[in-house]
């Protein structure tokens, strides 16, 4: 686990805005074991905020039949990689990832290819920092149906990513991270977006930037890959903060096709934030 406090927003050198084509990258990168989770100064209050949304809500941790044994042994996978014992009451996949969720400040999703010729599909999760969509939803789907609104994702991912998981080795995860600009800081955002349009410079200090960390690691005895997520959130001051962040932003923003903009919700605000960083860096 890394324990790293983080009140600067340091994750923000890790946005992927490599400018210029293709407009969708996957960008995963090897990991060490020992950096899969990782705390912040938010942590705390991220678990107490997870708890209640927990115990308010019964359609964020979901799972299929036959899952139990991966998501006990996801349990024991984890727990050897915390400082606090992680013993769920139960023997379900439902009782295992609602502890997990209650315990870890990421999200946790199981993909499975046994028996389904259209590839991976999502056999169980507790998604309890829902970014704009709902476990429900896209519970039993394939990667290729899990992505359809993401536009070109068939034409640039599919096979990419079928790849990745094909080929993932136990202990040896992949990690990459995506970003998207939002009109508010809200972890727990399960409604359709609607990113509205800003034309005033001055509005830009008003807008959030959203980061998944991802984490893809394979379950050694199962096979089933484990899909982890790590939402983390920062005003767009903070860029502004950091210069070689700032003119990074400039620089995808700059090179970025409408696949792109769409993507990471800058699109009918893109030139409002260009014009507000480069303001700020000068």
């Amino acid at each position: 686990m890394t324990d790293a406090p983080d009140p600067n927003h340091n994750w923000l050198s890790e946005l992927p805005l490599t400018p210029g084509p293709p407009e969708l990258q996957l960008g995963t990168r090897a990991l060490s074991p020992d950096e899969w989770l990782v705390t912040d100064a938010n942590t705390e209050d991220e678990l107490r905020l997870r708890r209640q949304l927990l115990a308010t809500h019964g359609d964020l941790v979901q799972s299929l039949d036959d899952v139990d044994a991966a998501t006990s042994e996801l349990v024991g996978l984890l727990g050897v990689r915390r400082t606090e014992p992680l013993s769920p009451a139960g023997t379900t996949a439902v009782d295992h990832l609602g502890e997990i969720a209650r315990t870890i400040p990421e999200d946790v999703f199981v993909m499975d290819k046994r028996g389904n010729p259209e590839g991976w599909r999502l056999v169980a999760g507790a998604l309890v920092f829902p970014n704009h969509w709902r476990l429900s939803d896209k519970l039993g789907l394939p990667m290729g149906e899990i992505h359809a609104p993401v536009d070109g994702y068939d034409e640039l991912l599919a096979r990419r990513v079928d790849r990745v998981f094909d080929r993932l080795a136990p202990a040896r995860p992949v990690w990459r991270r995506n970003f998207f600009v939002h009109d508010h800081p809200e972890l727990f955002a399960p409604g359709p977006v609607a990113a509205r349009p800003i034309d005033d410079v001055d509005e830009v200090d008003e807008l959030w930037i959203r980061s998944e960390r991802q984490v893809l690691w394979r379950l050694a005895f199962s096979g089933m890959i484990v899909f982890t997520v790590k939402t983390q959130i920062a005003p767009m001051s903070a860029i502004a903060a950091r210069p070689e962040v700032a003119e990074a932003m400039i620089r995808f923003i700059e090179a970025a096709g409408p696949r792109s903009l769409e993507t990471t919700h800058l699109a009918g605000r893109d030139r409002a934030i260009a014009d507000h960083l480069w303001r700020s860096i000068r």
